[in-house]
């Protein structure tokens, strides 16, 4: 937990990387930005209904050519009783408070290129969530992701005469 006097502002960074042969072609393009909103939670495994929301583009990078395993590092800062004064604001202009106030930092990466012969057209989202209070600011429990992607391809092939007989 971090106190908003003592420590305003959250510092973050995100890094990605990937695994193939190093004759790969993949440009990235990574973004970091802050999404407030105000919701409004439904039963377990349906949509909150969204009241407002807003969101401020914080960081990003497009990298061409990135080898296998060579990170694309951005970081970020937010300054987190700016955030607790827009929520304010936003709420003195709608005249309620209705739902609860949500702050997530959202990257999102998308790849495009040749990986290991193969084409890709990607675009993964990955979501820090922010416990955000007048006082304090907490980050949710966040771990580091890695997703394995196995790729398939269908293949017509005709019979060849004589073979199986």
């Amino acid at each position: 937990m971090y106190f908003t006097r003592i420590s305003p502002e959250l510092t973050g960074r995100f890094q990605s990387s990937y695994a193939g042969t190093s004759n790969a072609t993949l440009t990235r393009n990574v973004s970091v930005e802050v999404i407030i909103r105000a919701v409004d939670r439904q039963q377990a495994g349906t949509d909150s209904e969204v009241y407002w929301r807003t969101s401020n583009h914080l960081n990003g990078t497009t990298v061409e050519n990135v080898s296998p395993r060579d990170p694309i590092i951005v970081s970020f800062t937010q300054n987190m009783t700016e955030i607790n004064n827009q929520i304010d604001r936003i709420n003195e202009q709608l005249g309620s408070t209705a739902g609860e106030t949500e702050v997530i930092f959202r990257t999102t990466v998308d790849s495009r290129g040749m990986v290991d012969g193969k084409q890709i057209d990607e675009t993964n989202s990955y979501a820090m969530p922010v416990e955000l209070n007048e006082d304090t600011y907490r980050v949710a429990d966040t771990q580091p992701t890695t997703e394995a992607y196995e790729t398939s391809q269908t293949e017509t092939v005709e019979p060849t005469p004589g073979a199986g007989r």
